[in-house]
């Protein structure tokens, strides 16, 4: 009995392995992001970007240090179709993260494009976050915030590691 139950679940998990083999996703593929976002670079300042888009200061992104501004005007507030937010966040009055939020309402199409465009994550470090990362940009997931929505985070790993001091963890 105890066997068959060990044989049963072997089973189980070989199947299982080779499903997630055979799903129909690419590989993680960042060069897009590689360089500039809808034309704005990475590490632009503030004063070059506000000539290109209108920002309004707002909450997220927290501190006076990582001021966060929210998109409203000069860029597609839409990605594949879908309605989002954009948020930029500063360090320095240069260009640190881009934030891409969506409603509760849209993030289930959000995370598919997503997936479609960039392909797999290369980690699942919590069962909210997934992570998609090459040697020149990091992309990271919070599939669950509070409202119900999700959010998408960009970096450039060079340009984030220069403005914080901080070293860009590896998957």
């Amino acid at each position: 009995m105890v066997f068959s139950r060990c044989v049963i679940v072997l089973f189980c998990c070989f199947c299982l392995s080779i499903g997630c083999s055979g799903d129909s996703y690419r590989e993680c593929d960042l060069t897009l992001l590689h360089g500039s976002f809808y034309g704005i670079k990475w590490g632009e300042s503030f004063s070059n970007i506000s000539r290109k888009v209108i920002l309004v200061r707002t909450r997220f992104g927290g501190t006076d240090k990582e001021p966060g501004y929210q998109i409203i005007d000069g860029l597609p507030l839409e990605i594949k179709g879908i309605p989002v937010d954009i948020f930029f966040q500063f360090i320095d009055n240069q260009l640190n993260v881009i934030h891409i939020y969506a409603n509760k309402d849209n993030k289930q199409a959000l995370i598919s494009a997503f997936y479609v465009q960039y392909g797999k994550p290369i980690a699942l470090p919590t069962k909210n976050t997934a992570v998609w990362q090459d040697s020149t940009s990091t992309l990271t997931l919070q599939r669950e915030l509070m409202d119900g929505g999700c959010l998408f985070s960009f970096v450039d790993n060079a340009n984030y590691m220069s403005l914080t001091g901080r070293v860009m963890r590896k998957y």
